[in-house]
């Protein structure tokens, strides 16, 4: 099983997502990159606290501890899916919100499969409640409408109060294409 979403949230977007994962999985916690210093992951109780720019949503209900492996550096490299949920988290470039990315992947033969597919399935919720999918591909310069139909993008409250004030300009991470909230 397969699951993404593209996002554009700011830290406010990301505290507000936080927080509402937490209230639906009291145990999860947010691990500040994929390389440790040390066996223990970099814990942090809320995106916008973290660092780096992916972050790993982990509910320590479903697995008590992570695997890793050791790098030839003495570094710690943690999972980046399957054990836990990635959140690329979107990033500003000037007044351009570059969007982000929730995505996870998930064998069924892994063991917990049930329990990770329900955490899964409750931070899917928790998402498409707090950030709206009505977005439209713009022109960048003009704003004009290209696409008023945009599937596969979710936008937070903030961001795209930003975005409908003038004062950023929602862009893909990995395209040249501009999007604007309905």
């Amino acid at each position: 099983m397969k699951r993404q979403v593209q996002t554009f949230m700011t830290m406010r977007d990301e505290e507000a997502f936080s927080k509402a994962i937490l209230e639906v999985a009291p145990m999860a916690v947010v691990i500040d990159g994929a390389i440790w210093q040390s066996r223990v992951p970099p814990i942090q109780q809320s995106v916008d606290l973290c660092g780096s720019r992916n972050v790993y949503l982990w509910d320590k209900n479903v697995y008590a501890d992570l695997p890793c492996l050791e790098r030839s550096d003495g570094k710690i490299e943690g999972p980046k899916t399957g054990f836990v949920i990635q959140f690329s988290r979107s990033c500003v470039e000037e007044r351009t919100l570059m969007s982000g990315r929730l995505a996870v992947g998930l064998d069924q033969k892994q063991e917990r499969y049930t329990e990770m597919l329900s955490f899964v399935d409750k931070v899917w919720r928790v998402i498409k409640a707090l950030a709206s999918p009505d977005v439209c591909c713009v022109k960048r310069d003009t704003r004009e409408i290209i696409n008023p139909n945009v599937k596969n993008y979710l936008v937070g409250p903030d961001a795209s109060r930003l975005a409908s004030a003038g004062e950023i300009l929602l862009k893909d991470r990995s395209t040249v294409n501009y999007f604007v909230p309905k």
